[in-house]
């Protein structure tokens, strides 16, 4: 046992942090949309031995550090803040059917040029 588990204030609040951190990083990497239901999140807390409610993750999501890192707690869903971007709004990065070609184009001319076609 670490010094850190025994004087920590709130040492649940950490692993949750972590939890929802790996959730929100597991999501990016698959490009999978940042959410999971509540019922899966507190039985991955309970696996952690986390013992929770819906109330409580609802207060504590509003609190830091999860606050950073959860959007929002919804009766069903959990909501992750978008890695990138933790400030909750939406990025804009697409692009116009011309930008596109674009790119295309550039990138089968570099193709191109190096199988020396």
């Amino acid at each position: 046992m670490r010094i850190n588990e025994v004087f920590s204030p709130q040492p649940d609040v950490a692993k949750l942090a972590a939890l929802a951190d790996f959730l929100t990083g597991r999501a990016e990497d698959r490009s999978a949309p940042k959410k999971i239901s509540t019922d899966a999140f507190i039985s991955l807390a309970k696996n952690m031995k986390i013992s929770m409610t819906l109330d409580q993750l609802k207060n504590l999501s509003q609190q830091e550090p999860l606050s950073n890192i959860i959007r929002n707690v919804e009766n069903d869903t959990v909501i992750f803040h978008d890695i990138d971007d933790p400030s909750g709004e939406e990025p804009n990065d697409t692009m116009d059917v011309q930008q596109a070609q674009a790119t295309v184009d550039k990138m089968a001319k570099r193709a191109a040029k190096k199988k020396g076609i």
